[in-house]
């Protein structure tokens, strides 16, 4: 069911406190990543989605028993497929990760690539090339391509790989491959993470998997022991920014109860950078903005944002250009994903020349990729065209979007009714969000469209 989001005005200043939700992609990868063992995992502070319903009917379709009690408890025993079909995908990020899965259990694990949009097709052949290229079998079989483990991957992977080029989800779903079936010491060196595939490690951490991370990578020195396990969703941080920067550009002030001090400190120094007024305490930070003149803009790079994924380089791009629009310069990080360009360029974000020439980008991504990059010399990004004072957002389609927290944070922010269409894309990756900015005040309403 489509739905589309009335706002009546936006731009109204964000007042009060605020308790982040549970991170729905967090609970994603967990529930998918309980898949490896045979035995009960206990998952506690499930969050209510859309997005969450969609992946518990493809893990019951592919053998997952659920149990709803306190959160929800999962029991696979035995697998009825080995392939992720299309019409179940909740998405293309969690459907390949569903599929490393199966291929962990199974030795082998398909998707039913031909049935994706262009777009998420050139997403998971990027996916399927990086396997290819560290040892793995591909096949295609009509609409489905399969990815084989080989028999002994360790030999050939010689103790070590590199993952620079690797997204997130990627490393995530190579970690469950490496402590479930593989089972031997492995340093991945290079590798990407965000906040999910951290709260994966700390799964399977719990199951006796010995994970570190180093200053070259991550060690894998053990395989799990199949056995019950119980884990917690952690509260969502990207959600939690996504207020902070409404309230910056609302000149507003909030109070963030319950956030955990690692994310806190993830977040301040990011502010330091902005002058942006703040007072943490313990599990409590205050943030307002009184006067956009008195923040300060900063080039926004990606190795200010350890762990985390661009759309963090979206939202502060925005703040930024509030201010004077200063330049947001990326290196080699934000170009591992797929589209990214064209994800950028459909943000409205002006792209100038002078980062990385096509060599560059032929060395990091090979050369048969760059064709899913547009203009590949021109990787400076001008966030100038931002900004909520020269927004005249009227309607919003984001199905038009790759990434599309920046133009929601901008119909938010501006002083002009809007509407947003396809908006479940939103409120299925952040379900608790649209309530919270009713409570401060905003009128909306979310019309359903068959």
């Amino acid at each position: 069911m489509k739905q589309s989001l009335l706002l009546d005005e936006g731009g109204i200043a964000i007042r009060g406190e605020y308790t982040p939700s549970p991170d729905v992609l967090t609970a994603a990868y967990l529930l998918i990543a309980s898949i490896v063992t045979k035995s009960p995992t206990h998952i506690h502070n499930i969050p209510q989605s859309g997005l969450m319903d969609e992946l518990l009917d493809l893990l019951e379709f592919i053998g997952v028993e659920v149990t709803v009690d306190d959160g929800l408890t999962t029991n696979c025993e035995e697998l009825k497929t080995k392939a992720v079909p299309f019409s179940l995908a909740p998405d293309v990020d969690l459907a390949w990760l569903t599929t490393i899965t199966l291929l962990a259990r199974t030795g082998i694990g398909g998707i039913e690539l031909q049935s994706f949009p262009e777009m998420d097709q050139s997403r998971i052949r990027y996916y399927v090339s990086n396997l290819r290229s560290v040892g793995f079998e591909v096949n295609e079989e009509g609409k489905f391509v399969f990815v084989k483990a080989p028999e002994d991957w360790r030999e050939l992977a010689k103790g070590s790989i590199d993952l620079k080029g690797w997204t997130p989800v990627e490393v995530c779903g190579l970690i469950l491959l490496v402590v479930s079936r593989f089972k031997s010491p492995l340093n991945l060196r290079d590798a990407t993470i965000d906040k999910s595939c951290l709260s994966v490690m700390n799964y399977l951490t719990s199951l006796n998997a010995q994970i570190s991370i180093t200053d070259e990578g991550i060690v894998v020195n053990s395989g799990i022991t199949d056995q019950e396990a119980s884990v917690s969703v952690p509260a969502s941080l990207l959600e939690t920014l996504f207020i902070i920067a409404l309230t910056v550009l609302t000149k507003g002030e909030v109070i963030v109860k319950d956030l955990e001090k690692d994310n806190a400190l993830a977040m301040l120094n990011l502010f330091n950078k902005m002058n942006i007024s703040y007072k943490f305490n313990d599990t409590m930070l205050r943030v307002w903005n009184e006067d956009d003149s008195k923040l300060s803009a900063f080039n926004v790079r990606s190795e200010s944002f350890p762990g985390f994924s661009s759309s963090w380089i979206e939202i502060f791009a925005v703040m930024a250009s509030v201010i004077n629009g200063e330049s947001v310069l990326l290196n080699r990080t934000n170009l591992f994903q797929p589209n990214f360009i064209q994800s950028i360029k459909d943000a409205k974000i002006e792209i100038q020349r002078g980062v990385l020439s096509e060599e560059d980008l032929i060395e990091i991504v090979g050369g048969d990729k760059v064709s899913e990059f547009v203009n590949v010399q021109e990787l400076e990004l001008k966030v100038s065209v931002f900004g909520p004072s020269k927004a005249q957002i009227k309607s919003l389609d984001l199905s038009q979007y790759k990434n599309y927290l920046a133009p929601v944070l901008i119909a938010l922010a501006q002083h002009e009714a809007t509407e947003v269409t396809n908006i479940q894309r939103f409120t299925d990756r952040f379900p608790e969000l649209l309530s919270t900015l009713t409570r401060f005040g905003y009128k909306m309403n979310i019309a359903q469209i068959p």
